[in-house]
Parts: structure tokens; sequence; C-alpha cells
């Protein structure tokens, strides 16, 4: 996934993003809350959409979080990826010039999937 971001980025004469590792560590938290709470959400489990990303102790000046759920192949990272890129929203998120890093986080429900992606400058 976060080989597909970065090549939506490059499409759009964009920098990659680097994979940060206390954003891969939130955005896992932040799939496993919605999984465990039953609630796809940005407020999952009733925490602020940025909890887990302050929680990773990741310090942030900008932050944006895509969610992405899918059952057999509409779970792929590439059908995941296209569903996002069509949503203005998660578009911005994704092509948005002042973020410089990112984490993926996934859940495998055997058969299902739920993707959360972070991104973000950090300070």
């Amino acid at each position: 996934m976060a080989c597909l971001v970065n090549r939506a980025r490059e499409e759009a004469d964009l920098v990659p993003l680097a994979r940060q590792p206390k954003l891969m560590v939130s955005a896992a938290q932040k799939a496993r809350d919605v999984v465990t709470c039953g609630e796809f959400s940005h407020t999952a489990c009733g925490l602020p959409f940025a909890e887990r990303i302050m929680d990773a102790a990741y310090a942030f000046r900008l932050v944006g979080e895509n969610l992405g759920y899918g059952t057999g192949g509409a779970g792929t990272p590439r059908s995941i990826m296209a569903d996002w890129l069509a949503s203005p929203g998660h578009r911005a998120n994704i092509l948005t010039p002042a973020f410089r890093e990112q984490g993926v986080g996934l859940v495998d429900l055997g058969g299902a999937q739920v993707w959360v992606g972070h991104f973000a400058r950090g300070r």
C-alpha cells in the first residue's frame, strides 16, 4: 500500500513519502481499534482521530488519515487505493504536498481487510 501511495504521488509530480516507523505503529493500532470496537470510524473506540499517532510519540505539524475496508478482491491494496483516489478527501490526504511521511496498518480478518493510512509532516 505504501508503494501505491508513492506511485500516486509520483504521477502527480510530488515527492514520495518516507515510511515512518512511529506512523506504522499508529496505523496498525488504529486498524486494530476499528476491528476491536467494531466502529469503522476516524474516532473508533471513542478516541480522537489523532490519538494513536500521539500515543506512538510522533510529533506532527500536519496529519491525515485514510480508512479502508473490503472483502475478497475489494480488500486488496489496489482496490482500496482505487477507492481512496476516487474519494476527494482520501485523495487529498494522499496528494497533500506538505506531507513527507507515512505509515500503513492492516488487519486481515480472513476474507476481509481493514486498512489505515497515516500521512504526516513532523515537527
